[in-house]
């Protein structure tokens, strides 16, 4: 029950700060409001990031049932992401998925332990708070690697000087399962600052 509430909490902060931000952010003004302070949020040239979270497997079997409930794992990842220009960047991604649990898939089980994610993205940030990305990449574990394709989204809040955290919303598409991970971003920008 407590794994539910914090995925829930996820996913309802990630929709208000998507709904409720973007449209207070003044383009001709030099200064944004982030956590009560005024600071210009700094688009660099590189960034790197730390996810914490949690992985939504609807179709996993686990100890406790066979897919009738709705089961969590905690999922940890580091990042890399070159900004080409302020709306465009690509990105290098890796998860690594904490826990074990069973895949059906065609009468077969799969068995899937800490499975290590590697994607590589494109993203495109609309707003100066807001960012889309998708990409394609393989889920490495001990018996079967698959292939995957990512969708997200995130949601930018500026902390200080060029530091930031985002609520993240994905979703991952492979032949077995899909699956999906709220999860907070902190990230430190660096490197040549690119104008606006």
């Amino acid at each position: 029950m407590k794994v539910r509430l914090t995925f829930f909490f996820l996913f309802y902060f990630s929709i208000v700060a998507v709904l409720g931000q973007s449209h207070n952010y003044d383009k001709t003004s030099d200064h944004a409001h982030d956590f009560g302070t005024e600071n210009h949020i700094t688009q660099r040239k590189h960034a790197i990031h730390y996810l914490n979270g949690l992985t939504l497997l609807p179709d996993a079997i686990t100890e406790s049932h066979e897919g009738k409930q709705l089961n969590f794992i905690n999922t940890i990842g580091v990042s890399y992401q070159y900004q080409f220009d302020p709306k465009f960047a690509a990105m290098v991604i890796t998860d690594l998925e904490m826990e074990s649990y069973m895949l059906r898939s065609n009468e077969e089980l799969y068995f899937r332990e800490n499975v290590l994610l590697v994607v590589l993205a494109g993203s495109y940030e609309p707003t100066q708070h807001l960012e889309i990305f998708a990409g394609a990449g393989v889920e490495f574990e001990s018996s079967q690697n698959l292939a995957v394709a990512r969708f997200g989204i995130e949601y930018h809040f500026h902390i200080a000087n060029d530091w930031y955290v985002s609520p993240e919303l994905t979703m991952d598409i492979t032949d077995l399962q899909y699956t999906y991970t709220g999860a907070f971003k902190f990230t430190r920008k660096f490197g040549k600052i690119l104008t606006h």
